[in-house]
């Protein structure tokens, strides 16, 4: 079907809809697309589900493949399928995006990130950690390559970095990610900034702890002779 040709409307939407039946496929997709994130925001996640699997199914069948609509709503159908206690399936969907994005396209870049960002979530909280290390370091290249070195979102990247080492117990790597973090937030935002405060305490625990831990390796050599 040719992006000129009707779509039928769904059961029972013609009736709510107020219509004959018969939609422009753009039209519907983007009616579908603005009821299902209602649906979202009422917490009404599997209608909300099904509605962008409509808005999808209408896209794929009539409209061009590189229709905006399409990866949105794949995105939101990998979230709807996160916040329904489907990981595995909303990492599909979220590997199957990613797969079919180039980052070096200023257009589809933010998209990037963002999936970037929800895969390395879903990694950490799933104790996957070297993949997270891995998803975490890239999202945190690929802001600065974009944003540059001095922009404050470079900086949150690094802690979330820095999160999953303090996880995975690697607090040199740790110390590391959070001193040029502090050093990003310091530039960007200020010294007295919040989340500048909060970045040199958990760095100044760091090195705390790095400094006992040295201490302690040191007595023990001494106590070994």
């Amino acid at each position: 079907m040719g992006p000129g040709n009707l779509q039928r409307l769904p059961a029972g939407a013609a009736e709510a809809n107020g219509t004959s039946g018969r939609e422009e496929p753009a039209a519907l997709v983007w009616r579908l697309v603005a009821q299902a994130r209602q649906q979202a925001v009422q917490c009404q996640h599997a209608l909300a589900e099904e509605g962008y699997r409509q808005a999808l199914a209408v896209v794929e069948g009539s409209l061009a493949a590189d229709h905006p609509a399409a990866v949105a709503c794949r995105k939101e159908i990998a979230l709807m399928c996160r916040v329904q206690g489907r990981d595995s399936e909303a990492e599909r969907h979220y590997q199957e995006l990613l797969s079919g994005l180039d980052p070096n396209d200023a257009g589809e870049l933010p998209e990037v990130l963002e999936i970037t960002s929800a895969l390395a979530e879903i990694f950490r909280e799933q104790g996957r950690y070297l993949e997270a290390t891995d998803a975490y370091t890239r999202l945190a290249e690929l802001k600065e390559a974009v944003l540059g070195r001095e922009h404050p979102e470079v900086g949150y990247a690094l802690i979330a970095l820095a999160d999953v080492y303090a996880e995975r117990k690697m607090t040199a790597a740790e110390e590391s990610c959070l001193r040029a973090a502090f050093a990003v937030l310091r530039g960007a935002l200020g010294p007295a900034h919040s989340r500048t405060t909060a970045c040199l305490k958990r760095l100044v625990a760091a090195q705390e702890t790095l400094r006992l831990r040295a201490e302690a390796q040191a007595a023990d050599v001494d106590w070994q002779g």
